[in-house]
């Protein structure tokens, strides 16, 4: 079995999401997968839209 790591990424470190659109369109895909790192990777992802995109998550809450 292979290995994976996730690195945390402070918050003061994130960066803006390169396209809002497509990141919110596969972003419950990714935070429902069996893959961890997937998983790791689309919460960074909400991470970062909630510090550059609030608006653009309002309605997926």
């Amino acid at each position: 079995m292979g290995s994976s790591e996730v690195e945390y990424i402070e918050s003061e470190n994130l960066k803006d999401v390169q396209d809002v659109d497509m990141t919110l369109k596969t972003l419950l895909t990714g935070l429902d997968s069996k893959d961890w790192v997937l998983v790791c990777e689309a919460l960074n992802d909400v991470r970062c839209l909630s510090m550059f995109h609030r608006e653009a998550m309002l309605d997926m809450l």
